[in-house]
């Protein structure tokens, strides 16, 4: 049996979050883009950052639709949302303070 990559990289994470399809349903679409978002958090940088920020959005909004906005699985989303903010401010003030 072929052993396939499963393990998440810059290079292949576009055609990871690009395999939707109509038949998957709203919460195999909300997982798929909270993994991404998720590896491109713990990457770090701020285009990364940003990038993940809109994923968790995405990913909220489909699993609010899904669940309903008080569903532990869209509060630990937001959870998310929140660290990734943190994360990115923290981040740009270190680049702001290494210019000066």
């Amino acid at each position: 049996m072929t052993k396939h990559n499963t393990k998440l990289s810059v290079s292949n994470l576009d055609s990871f979050l690009g395999q939707n399809s109509k038949s998957m349903s709203d919460n195999t679409k909300s997982k798929i883009k909270f993994r991404g978002a998720n590896f491109l958090m713990r990457l770090g940088g701020v285009k990364n950052l940003r990038r993940a920020l809109k994923l968790f959005d995405e990913a909220y909004d489909l699993t609010a639709e899904t669940y309903g906005t008080t569903h532990t699985r869209t509060y630990n989303i937001v959870n998310f949302i929140v660290v990734c903010e943190s994360k990115l401010d923290r981040t740009i003030k270190a680049i702001k303070q290494s210019k000066n």
